[in-house]
């Protein structure tokens, strides 16, 4: 399977956003290979959260990128 771009990654966000608006959209494994440096995109485009550490299949980013990128968006940790 051919891996998706970044800007298509994100309007996948943006069209399950503006389909499920009340739904918690949380983005997982994956990111690091799909979305690279533009991770932090994820929540302006419509996600609620994202998965920290290292997941099922693969090793994440440590939980202090990740506060990192959080922070530096002006968003809260919860």
């Amino acid at each position: 399977m051919e891996k998706l771009s970044p800007l298509d990654a994100i309007k996948i966000i943006v069209i399950y956003r503006l389909m499920l608006p009340e739904t918690h959209l949380l983005v997982c494994g994956g990111r690091e290979e799909v979305l690279g440096d533009f991770q932090s995109w994820i929540f302006p485009a419509g996600a609620t959260g994202i998965m920290v550490r290292d997941y099922l299949t693969r090793k994440g980013r440590s939980l202090e990128q990740d506060l990192k990128m959080i922070r530096a968006l002006e968003l809260e940790p919860d």
